[in-house]
């Protein structure tokens, strides 16, 4: 399933630790080489086409 960034409800990403290296190092090679590995969602009740990230929030290879 492909989804758009917009569909997908993040809510608990404000609780991950942020390495600024880190990002901007996962940044560059999405940036070349796209997302490598698919995340995990999950249906959101009662709201269609929206869909709670469950894992895989930054996630490349």
């Amino acid at each position: 399933m492909r989804l758009e960034f917009h569909q997908l409800d993040q809510r608990g990403q404000h609780l991950r630790v942020q390495h600024p290296a880190r990002q901007k190092q996962l940044l560059a090679s999405l940036a070349s080489s796209g997302q490598q590995t698919p995340i995990v969602v999950v249906a959101v009740a009662n709201q269609p086409d929206r869909y709670l990230v469950i894992d895989g929030y930054k996630r490349n290879t």
